[in-house]
C-alpha cells in the first residue's frame, strides 16, 4: 500500500510500517525505539474494541515490527503482549538505553474483562539485546501506590531513569524513577487536580532545560488554550512548580512530543486543530521558537507522534494515520550536524570519562586535563554511516605532552563510522594520523610548529577515505583512512604520563556527513 500523503521541511522517507486488517477496529497509539543508527523497533496497540464504543475502547493487542535497514523496510508485525482469555493490554512505552542499546519494552496490563484503560492496571516488562530480534521478560516493581499510564518518554538523567506518567480519573501527573530499569519508585507528583477545578492535563513530557542542565522541563498536554502546561524541577524530579500556561509551546488538546536534542535544541511536535496534521516548532537556546513547520498530513488524521533520537539532532519517528496505518519517517532537527555540541555548558549526549584526570565544562570551554594514565576524554556513540564526512573543532593546547601519541596524546580525536576509522593527535612537533599504510600505528602526517593559541582543526574525508587535514583554513596534509568496522562514535581525548600533564581546551566541536 502506499503511503498517505505526508511532506516536511524536517521529515523524510515516509512509509506504511503496518495496516490494521479487517478484524482489528483500530491500530492507534504507536511507541518507538532504536538500537545502533540502523535498527528501529516500532510499536503500536491492535485494539480490539472499536473506539467510542459503549463496551470499552484502548486494550488490546501490543504490536511491533522492526527494521534493519534504518526505517527503509520493515518486516511483518508480530505481537509482543497478545490479549487472551485473562488479559488485554493497554498504553505502553519503548525506551532505548543510551549505553547499551538495549531496548525495553513496559506495557499496562489489564483483566481481560477490564471495561476500559481507566482500571488502574499492573505492568510488565520485555528487554531486547539484540535490536528487537528476540525479547526476554524484564521483571518491573512500582512501589507507587497510585495509578500509573504511561506514554510520554523514558530519559535517562545522570544514574537514574526518569518516566512520565498520568492517570485520567484522578488528575495525577507525576514522575517514576530507577536506577535498573527494573524497580521503579515514585520520584515526585507534578500535578494534583483531584478537586475538578483545576484543568484537565495529561500526556507529559520530560527533557533537560537547554539552558540549565540542573533543571528539568515537564510538558503537558491541556484541553484548553492550544498550549502545553509546563512545569520545572531542580531536584531531579522530586518536587515541581505549579503547572502553568506555556505561550510559547503549542498543543491543541491532544499528545504532543517534547525533547531538548543532542544539539540542545528544542523540539516540539504537535498537531493542528481537529488533528488533521502534525506540525512542529523547534527553539535553540538562545534563539526563539519557530513554529507552523510541517511534519505529517495524510489522508484522515495524524496523531500521536513518537520519536527516537538515533543521532544528536537526528530522529526516527512514528505515528498513527487514521488509526488504520501506522507510519514512519526520518525526522532532521538540524540536518547539517552530528555530534556538535558548541555550549559545553550542556554535556547532555556525551558520555564524561575523566579515568583518574579531568573533566569540566563551561558556557565557552571544555577543558581536558590529565597527569597519569590512561587519559581524560568525552565520547558520544553515533557518527556518519560511511563517507563522506567532515570533523571541525577549535582548541587551544596549554600543555603539551613530550613524545609521540605512541606515549602520550596531547589533544586526539577520533572518528569511527563502522567502515573506516579517523585518529588524529596534535603534539607539540605536528600533527599524527594513523593512515591505511600505518594501520593502528601512528605516524606523522605534518611536521610544524604547535603553539598554545586557539586554532580551527578541520578534516574532510571523502568517499575514497582520503583524509585532507587544514588548520585555520591552510591546508597541512592528506592521507588515506584505514579500513575499521568499530561501531560508530565520536571522541576527543588526551592522555599523559606520571610526570607530564596534558592540558587542552575546546571551544566548539563538529561532526558532519551524509546519512
Amino acid at each position: 500500500m502506499a503511503a498517505p500523503a505526508s511532506a516536511a521541511d524536517g521529515t523524510s522517507g515516509s512509509r506504511v510500517v503496518y495496516t490494521k486488517p479487517a478484524d482489528v477496529a483500530g491500530s492507534r497509539i504507536p511507541q518507538i525505539a532504536h538500537s545502533g543508527t540502523n535498527t528501529v523497533v516500532v510499536g503500536w496497540r491492535n485494539e480490539t474494541v472499536e473506539l467510542g464504543s459503549p463496551d470499552g475502547v484502548e486494550l488490546g493487542d501490543i504490536m511491533i515490527a522492526r527494521s534493519t535497514d534504518g526505517g527503509v523496510s520493515f518486516g511483518p508485525g508480530v505481537a509482543l503482549a497478545a490479549k487472551n482469555a485473562t488479559y488485554t493490554y493497554g498504553n505502553f512505552v519503548l525506551f532505548t538505553e543510551p549505553e547499551t542499546q538495549d531496548i525495553y519494552a513496559y506495557i499496562a496490563r489489564f483483566p481481560a474483562d477490564a471495561p476500559d484503560a481507566r482500571t488502574p492496571p499492573e505492568y510488565i516488562g520485555f528487554k531486547s539485546t539484540d535490536g528487537g530480534a528476540s525479547w526476554a521478560a524484564n521483571a518491573v516493581a512500582m512501589s507507587y501506590a497510585g495509578a500509573v499510564n504511561v506514554g510520554g518518554a523514558i530519559m535517562r538523567y545522570g544514574n537514574e531513569y526518569l518516566l512520565p506518567f498520568f492517570h485520567g480519573p484522578t488528575r495525577v501527573i507525576g514522575v517514576l524513577t530507577s536506577t535498573d530499569l527494573s524497580n521503579w519508585t515514585l520520584a515526585g507528583i507534578a500535578y494534583d487536580g483531584v478537586d475538578g477545578t483545576t484543568p484537565y492535563l495529561s500526556e507529559p513530557f520530560i527533557t533537560v532545560s537547554n539552558a540549565d542542565p540542573t533543571k528539568l522541563l515537564m510538558a503537558i498536554r491541556s484541553q484548553t488554550g492550544n498550549v502545553a502546561y509546563t512545569t520545572v524541577s531542580y531536584d531531579g524530579g522530586g518536587t515541581w512548580s505549579a503547572p502553568a500556561p506555556d505561550t510559547n509551546i503549542v498543543n491543541t488538546a491532544s499528545k504532543g512530543y517534547h525533547v531538548n536534542d543532542g544539539n540542545n535544541q528544542y523540539v516540539n511536535l504537535y498537531n493542528s486543530s481537529g488533528r488533521a496534521s502534525i506540525l512542529y516548532q523547534q527553539k535553540e537556546r538562545d534563539g526563539a521558537w519557530v513554529s507552523g513547520q510541517p511534519f505529517a498530513d495524510g489522508t484522515g488524521i495524524d496523531t500521536y507522534a513518537m520519536m527516537t533520537e538515533y543521532l544528536p539532532g537526528k530522529f526516527y519517528a512514528t505515528w498513527d494515520n487514521a488509526s488504520t496505518n501506522i507510519m514512519f519517517a526520518k525526522f532532521e532537527a538540524d540536518d547539517t550536524v552530528q555530534g556538535q555540541n558548541t555550549d559545553w555548558h550542556n554535556l547532555r549526549g556525551w558520555t564524561v570519562d575523566p579515568q583518574g584526570g579531568s573533566v569540566t565544562a563551561s558556557d565557552s570551554e571544555l577543558r581536558l586535563f590529565q597527569q597519569g594514565t590512561p587519559g581524560a576524554r568525552v565520547h558520544r556513540s553515533g557518527a556518519p554511516a560511511g563517507k563522506p564526512f567532515s570533523v571541525e573543532f577549535q582548541a587551544r593546547i596549554t600543555n603539551y605532552v613530550a613524545g609521540t601519541p605512541a606515549t602520550a596524546v596531547s589533544l586526539g580525536t577520533k572518528v569511527t563510522t563502522g567502515a573506516d576509522r579517523l585518529m588524529l593527535a596534535i603534539q607539540s612537533d605536528g600533527v599524527w594520523a594513523m593512515t591505511s599504510a600505518s594501520g593502528t600505528t601512528w605516524v606523522e602526517v605534518w611536521a610544524g610548529s604547535t603553539d598554545s593559541a586557539a586554532h580551527v582543526w578541520h578534516v574532510d574525508v571523502d568517499s575514497a577515505r582520503l583524509a585532507t587535514l587544514k588548520r585555520d583554513g591552510v591546508t597541512l596534509a592528506s592521507w588515506t583512512l584505514p579500513a575499521n568496522t568499530a561501531a560508530p562514535a565520536f571522541e576527543h581525548w588526551t592522555t599523559s604520563s606520571a610526570t607530564d600533564a596534558s592540558e587542552a581546551f575546546i571551544a566548539r566541536s563538529r561532526l558532519s556527513g551524509e546519512q
